[in-house]
């Protein structure tokens, strides 16, 4: 698969990825691809969001409870008639041009629904908190896999 074209940090920096927790999730009614799944953004609301995960999760059900990131502030859409407002994060696994699997970005403990994901940096050294651990806005710890060159953490 190709990497797509680099992008400046000031343009990931648009990006507002909240954690949300999913309150209902049911087949789409007008799309064979689509879930439509309410979603608890905490003190931004409930909203709802259309992906195209139908394949991988034959039951929707499951996925209710389960805490997932999202970008909150990307512009609704209507998707085959029901509006989405947000995207979930999600990773597919290919076998050549072909999705052989796809797989929710979720968190490894619970936090509170509309939670953000920070770089906390003391004025000295631009190191995140916590031995390398950015905090997210309720105080708890994400798992960081690498630094970026301006010194906050990508997941």
């Amino acid at each position: 698969m190709t990497l797509k074209s680099e992008i400046g940090y000031d343009d990931f920096a648009k990006l507002d990825l909240r954690v949300a927790t999913i309150t209902e999730a049911e087949v789409h009614p007008n799309a064979d691809r689509l879930l439509r799944l309410q979603i608890d953004l905490g003190e931004l609301g409930v909203r709802q969001i259309c992906a195209g995960v139908r394949a991988f999760y034959g039951d929707p059900s499951v996925l209710v409870g389960r805490q997932i990131v999202v970008v909150a502030n990307l512009a609704p859409r209507t998707i085959r008639g029901e509006v989405s407002q947000g995207m979930l994060l999600a990773a597919s696994e290919m076998e050549g041009e072909t999705v052989k699997d796809v797989v929710l970005v979720t968190l490894d403990r619970a936090v509170g629904s509309g939670a953000t994901q920070r770089c906390v940096s003391s004025p000295r050294s631009r190191r995140s908190t916590a031995a390398g651990i950015p905090a997210v806005s309720d105080g708890s710890t994400a798992v960081v896999r690498e630094r970026s060159a301006s010194g906050c953490a990508v997941a």
